[in-house]
């Protein structure tokens, strides 16, 4: 009986791509550290408006005080039109060493306060700085 023979190509193409596809996600996975501590592994995600009202324990971030400036962040950028990632745009034209509350628009000093608070934690956690996005609904 005769055998197709390309099929065992297209299989093993096929089969290669899953398994791209599988390496792409664990790729995009937060920290890649197995020593991360409970902080740099994302968690499931919240919608902007829960982190007003978040417990400690379902909390992806250090503090209820981040979280709640972190949803008035997303309020305050798409109110004004802005990227989510307005920040960061700021930040890539920024002289290095100098706290965002100094330089960057932010509507309230706690904001920019919490924003360079939270570069720092997500230094110290060996996370990416856009951690946040990951574990926030916000549209």
């Amino acid at each position: 009986m005769d055998r197709p023979t390309m099929s065992y190509p297209i299989l093993i193409a096929g089969g290669f791509s899953l398994a791209m596809l599988a390496a792409g996600n664990l790729a995009a996975t937060e920290t890649g550290h197995s020593t991360a501590p409970a902080f740099g592994t994302p968690r499931p995600v919240v919608t902007a408006s829960e982190l007003h009202q978040i417990d400690a324990a379902s909390n992806p971030f250090p503090s209820k005080v981040m979280a709640k400036q972190f949803a008035d962040y997303l309020a305050w950028t798409k109110s004004r039109g802005l990227s989510r990632l307005a920040a960061f745009e700021a930040l890539r034209d920024l002289e290095q060493g100098k706290p965002a509350a100094e330089v960057l628009p932010f509507p309230s000093e706690q904001m920019a306060e919490q924003f360079d608070a939270y570069l720092r934690w997500t230094e110290e956690q060996r996370v990416s700085p856009f951690y946040a996005f990951k574990v926030t609904n916000f549209d």
